[in-house]
């Protein structure tokens, strides 16, 4: 009987922790799911695999959080960095005529996150790639898109040309990228 007490407070308590208990883990157990076309999703066609530039998903494969374990200073998260809500469609364009090249996939990622978080004393800007994550596990961006002008080379800096730029946002997403 007291093991079973002292299973039962240790799991009470591990509950009352925000920090291993917000975690949106109720659509776990179902499928990730994208329309792949605006035809698709108005008939409401959604599909569990998909093959798409980088986002190939040739196997079904779970939403979001599927385990969340803890030690004394930190807290892990295992997720496939996929939402639970039906994904898409994505298109290049307004018309929506021409389909992005990528789609998402399972990253199968862990987070680790400290459980008593520290405020830096020299603040910094975020760095390319995930900046946080949502309470579904999946990785949220800031603004920024790798792009920046560099005086001293005279030209854009970009993650292919190695050059750093002056960290000053200079490209029109609408033209540049076409949507």
């Amino acid at each position: 009987m007291k093991v079973l007490s002292l299973i039962l407070l240790s799991t009470l308590a591990l509950k009352a922790d925000p920090r291993i208990s917000s975690w949106f883990t109720a659509d776990s157990g179902s499928y990730a799911r994208i329309f792949e076309t605006t035809v698709d999703e108005t008939a409401g066609n959604a599909v569990t695999t998909w093959d798409r530039g980088q986002g190939v998903q040739a196997q079904s494969t779970y939403a979001g959080i599927h385990e969340i374990s803890s030690s004394a200073n930190w807290v892990y998260l295992r997720s496939t960095g996929l939402a639970s809500h039906t994904m898409g469609p994505w298109y290049l364009n307004e018309a929506k005529t021409n389909l992005f090249p990528n789609y998402p996939a399972n990253t199968g990622v862990i987070y680790r996150i400290p459980r008593t978080p520290n405020v830096p004393a020299n603040k910094s800007g975020t760095t390319l790639g995930a900046a946080g994550f949502y309470v579904n596990g999946v990785a949220m961006f800031d603004n920024r898109d790798a792009f920046s002008y560099s005086n001293s080379n005279g030209t854009d800096s970009s993650p292919r040309n190695g050059i750093n730029g002056d960290d000053v946002w200079n490209r029109d997403a609408y033209v540049n990228e076409s949507v």
